[in-house]
């Protein structure tokens, strides 16, 4: 099960929906590449290389231990500090 922290700012919402692949095609974006084994393990997918739909960033300008999720039709991207 994938839990996320309380919301404890602003937030925007938009329309559309972003359907989970069977594969995970990712950019760890300076992050450690484990995690990306792990979040796969927890959901059953399996890694393939092509154009990122889940993409990770680190950003300062997040607050510690917080985090900035963007969903669109073609992707997932979450920043953190």
């Amino acid at each position: 099960m994938i839990q996320f922290p309380k919301i404890n700012g602003e937030i925007k919402t938009g329309e559309g929906t972003f359907t989970l692949p069977q594969s995970l095609s990712a950019d760890c974006g300076g992050f450690a590449p484990w995690c990306l084994d792990v979040f796969c393990q927890r959901l059953g997918l399996t890694r393939e290389e092509g154009t990122p739909w889940l993409i990770l960033r680190k950003d300062s300008a997040v607050s510690r231990e917080g985090y900035l999720l963007t969903v669109t039709g073609q992707s997932i991207e979450i920043a953190a500090s």
